[in-house]
């Protein structure tokens, strides 16, 4: 067998269990989130302190956010319908917050109506 990788992404296939690499990734891989269309997959750190968006059709890698606090990634879904907008929720010592973001830009609270 060949040595290790660092940071792999793997698919599974659920009939033989076999495996094959996706691609290795910079970051520490952690929660994983996948769009609708299976085009893009978001990678949260193993810290939870930075998500990076990987093209599964290119398999390009870029960094898509990190928190503006100290906080720590919870959970995080890929909106419907969506391949670059992601939900995520972040919680710190002395705070909770969740926050959506569009390409990784963190949508502004408008006020309702």
């Amino acid at each position: 067998a060949s040595g290790s990788l660092d940071n792999p992404i793997v698919t599974i296939n659920p009939a033989s269990g076999q495996s094959e690499l996706v691609k290795e990734v910079s970051i520490d891989p952690g929660r994983l989130a996948v769009a609708d269309d299976g085009s893009h997959l978001f990678v949260a750190t193993v810290a939870g302190n930075a998500v990076s968006q990987l093209d599964l059709l290119s398999n390009a890698e870029t960094p898509y956010v990190s928190p503006a606090a100290s906080g720590v990634l919870q959970d995080m879904e890929v909106l419907p319908g969506s391949n670059t907008s992601l939900a995520m929720s972040w919680q710190a010592t002395s705070f909770k917050s969740v926050e959506v973001y569009d390409a990784g830009v963190r949508r502004t609270n408008a006020p309702v109506d």
